[in-house]
């Protein structure tokens, strides 16, 4: 993980990186924050990050930041016993973990943020070029 953020970061873009992994772990976070590589997630914030689906849709960020679309979700994602998606450390009462798939992956998959995550790959395998 420190070999492809070293990578992205050593090297000026006029498009941006656009990372999916399947992996649910924070090495990728972990990576890219130790060698300073600005990236959006589709969550929004810092406590308590909400997913901001408007974000993902559009491509207005600046090319050095790395689009990173975790196809699987993640350990600090949560639905939340109000039904908000959010990024946090730690499980709030009724919160349920959001990691791809579950016993539940059929419905799971066609709500969002994995939607989302799969039409972003969806599309960029579109364009081509793609590695």
């Amino acid at each position: 993980y420190h070999q492809l953020a070293a990578w992205i970061g050593g090297v000026a873009r006029t498009h941006a990186v656009e990372v999916f992994t399947p992996n649910y772990d924070l090495l990728v976070e972990q990576a890219f924050e130790s060698h300073k590589i600005p990236y959006f997630d589709g969550f929004i914030g810092a406590r308590q990050a909400f997913f901001d689906l408007a974000s993902v849709e559009s491509d207005v960020l600046p090319p050095r930041w790395t689009r990173l679309w975790k196809l699987h979700g993640s350990v600090n994602w949560w639905r939340t016993s109000a039904d908000e998606v959010v990024r946090k450390s730690e499980k709030g009462a009724g919160d349920r973990q959001m990691i791809y798939p579950s016993h539940l992956k059929y419905d799971q998959s066609r709500r969002l943020p994995y939607l989302a995550m799969l039409d972003r790959l969806r599309d960029f395998l579109g364009r081509g070029q793609a590695v």
